[in-house]
């Protein structure tokens, strides 16, 4: 999946869309960095209806929490494609 352009307000309607969202957080710690590569034991989620909706490009990807960070991550490889950091 080739890199992907959000712009500041869509990336503040993700992290504002999964903030209410109650996940696990992962079991331990991996490299959190564009490109790097997903434990398989890292549970990923689905992207909230209201990220979607600000940004359409990203349905394909999956996320997960990691120090308040929003990772998304491309299920199919298992690879980093995007962090947002709140306010960001």
């Amino acid at each position: 999946m080739p890199q992907i352009q959000l712009d500041a307000a869509q990336r503040a309607a993700i992290v504002h869309a999964v903030r209410d969202v109650r996940i696990a957080p992962p079991g331990h710690s991996f490299n959190v960095s564009v490109g790097a590569q997903v434990p398989p034991s890292i549970e990923l989620n689905y992207l909230p209806i209201a990220a979607l909706s600000q940004a359409p490009e990203i349905r394909a990807l999956k996320y997960t929490m990691v120090q308040n960070q929003v990772v998304l991550v491309d299920p199919t490889n298992m690879r980093i494609i995007e962090v947002i950091r709140p306010g960001q």
